[in-house]
């Protein structure tokens, strides 16, 4: 049996489509637990609701601890052989589960592609290596695996409830807890098969779940992503090489940081302190000195973050910020 645990979260509008397209899974054996973590909309009363209409369905409410508790309280409750993690706003395909449970009794973690359903559209991210890989195997997909955001996310995977054990998600940890879950998934797994199938439908319409304030906290924390990656690098034998991969990411993730900051209303001297806990940290600087096949939107600040030049980062998030203002009233003024 699969346990399907779903965190739920001020989900009203779009949770009922998750669940159905759970209860449409051609996969008889499943089990779906509806984590209410302190909901303030009718997500709660919803989920109540749904559990009445099937006996495979337990809901579990609780105070408000954040989306790494809600799993978390998941797995303590979970009665299957095998785990899967879905999100309130995404909905799976109906061959979804068939296809994971077919491939779990060769591998303790089984990984799939997804359908990235944007405002742009929907594209199948795909992963190019397919079949059942050892830890040595593991060394021919790091790279593509983490940079289809594959290892980032705990969605569009079946995990082994035995090989899982006591690993839990750091509830302490606020961003990347699903890397570093996963990273301590596969130093355990003696074997993961990777699927050809995008039958996850990760949903990026939701734009008040992609919205997210400055939080200082983060300024450290994608450093010390950067460096469990690294260190999982080193112990599993892939070539450091590979830490390519997550110099560009830690580079990029650096940036969005730093935009998200300079558009807060802190004053600019404290702007200045706050940016120069990131800009002068030798990981990230390192990072910064490297070339990438950015475009302007991250060349350019990278450049600035190099440089340590804030009033140029300030600068150009501020003209970008007005230049996505005015876009946006054309768009509305040809809309009209």
């Amino acid at each position: 049996m699969i346990s399907i645990i779903v965190p739920v979260y001020n989900a009203e509008a779009f949770l009922k489509k998750c669940v159905e397209s759970i209860q449409a899974q051609t996969f008889a054996e499943w089990e779906l637990l509806l984590v209410d973590d302190g909901s303030t909309d009718g997500s709660g009363e919803l989920c109540d609701e749904l559990a009445a209409t099937d006996t495979r369905i337990r809901v579990f409410h609780k105070q408000n601890g954040g989306v790494s508790s809600a799993r978390n309280a998941g797995i303590e409750a979970a009665q299957g052989d095998g785990l899967m993690f879905v999100d309130a706003d995404d909905s799976l395909s109906p061959e979804l589960c068939s296809i994971l449970a077919a491939h779990s009794a060769e591998a303790e973690i089984v990984i799939s592609g997804y359908c990235d359903c944007s405002p742009a559209g929907e594209q199948d991210v795909i992963p190019q290596v397919e079949g059942v890989l050892d830890k040595a195997g593991l060394e021919a997909c790091f790279e593509d695996l983490y940079t289809r955001n594959m290892l980032n996310a705990p969605w569009a995977k079946l995990y082994s409830r035995e090989m899982v054990g006591d690993l839990r998600y750091d509830e302490g940890v606020a961003l990347g807890e699903d890397f570093l879950f996963n990273l301590a998934c596969l130093e355990r797994a003696k074997r993961i098969s990777v699927v050809h199938v995008a039958g996850y439908r990760y949903n990026r319409m939701n734009e008040s779940a992609a919205t997210r304030s400055f939080r200082e906290s983060d300024l450290e924390q994608i450093v010390t992503l950067y460096t469990e990656g690294c260190a999982f690098i080193k112990k599993s034998g892939i070539p450091q090489e590979k830490e390519s991969v997550l110099e560009e990411r830690l580079c990029i993730k650096g940036i969005n940081l730093l935009q998200l900051l300079f558009y807060t209303k802190h004053p600019y001297t404290e702007k200045k302190r706050l940016a120069a806990t990131l800009l002068e940290r030798p990981e990230y600087a390192a990072c910064c000195e490297k070339s990438y096949p950015f475009s302007m939107r991250y060349k350019i600040p990278q450049a600035f973050c190099r440089k340590k030049w804030y009033s140029g980062l300030a600068a150009f998030f501020a003209a970008k910020h007005t230049l996505q203002k005015c876009m946006k009233m054309l768009h509305i003024r040809k809309g009209a």
